[in-house]
């Protein structure tokens, strides 16, 4: 399994959970509203257990928004983490084969050491955003580099720590400083994930599929930080997990080959 696999597999692994979440609660629900009719009657000796039954009855009717509130951000966090992991599967793909840090494209190496100096910026609090962060691994790594030691060891993490929310624009910009020069293209708009969830032209697939991340990190923002958050529904929840897997498996399937 390679790094950019890994990445994929772990991002839908982590929406099968939330979708498997789902079904499991809505699954408990109906057994208990199918034999309900069934096992009333034959609870009067069992007080206990009837009041337990009962219980579960009322239940139904609770409300689910923090529910599924919750699953949606968990949703979101899952596709934060794909982004994370993929970008430094393509930097480690980026530097697979170079002898020194110099045999690197320049504006790479440029890119790469500004995005190091920003996080060595933060050493004086001992975390990146409230992160904690190893520091003196980066330092050793990059001295390396600088020296051209030997194969270069990138850390890749490095392009994302700092970037907040992955906003379409956001996205973007970073598989531009890895060297990909126009990531969101007919090509990646035609990719069978891509247009499996978008179902129109490759034009409209991109521009509803950037809608769609920007206004999910918008949803996300709101459930997290805001004081009345949005309200969120179940169709809310498995909608974003099949946008997350469609463009998802888009860049591993179109961006790799571009480095």
């Amino acid at each position: 399994m390679t790094a950019l696999t890994r990445a994929l597999d772990t991002l839908k692994a982590a929406q099968g959970e939330v979708r498997a979440t789902i079904a499991s609660r809505n699954a408990q629900l109906d057994a208990i509203t199918a034999v309900s009719t069934i096992l009333m009657p034959h609870l009067g000796p069992y007080p206990s257990e009837k009041r337990k039954f009962e219980a579960a009855l009322r239940a139904r009717g609770a409300a689910v928004d923090s529910f599924h509130r919750g699953l949606f951000v968990a949703s979101v966090s899952s596709f934060e983490g794909f982004v994370k992991m993929f970008i430094s599967a393509l930097v480690q793909l980026k530097c697979s084969g170079a002898a020194k840090f110099s045999d690197l494209p320049e504006p790479f190496r440029r890119i790469y050491i500004v995005r190091v100096s920003q996080v060595l910026s933060q050493m004086g609090s001992g975390t990146v955003k409230g992160i904690p962060y190893n520091f003196a691994g980066l330092q050793q790594t990059v001295g390396a580099c600088l020296a051209d030691a030997g194969p270069p060891q990138l850390e890749g993490d490095v392009f994302t720590i700092l970037m907040g929310n992955p906003t379409w624009d956001r996205l973007e910009s970073l598989l531009k400083s890895l060297g990909i020069k126009q990531p969101f293209d007919q090509a990646f708009g035609s990719n069978a994930s891509v247009r499996g969830w978008a179902k129109t032209n490759w034009r409209k697939n991109l521009s509803d599929a950037q809608a769609s991340l920007d206004r999910l990190m918008d949803q996300r923002n709101l459930i997290v930080h805001a004081a009345s958050p949005t309200t969120i529904v179940e169709q809310d929840v498995t909608a974003a997990c099949d946008f997350f897997e469609a463009i998802g498996t888009g860049l591993v399937e179109e961006i790799p080959g571009r480095l």
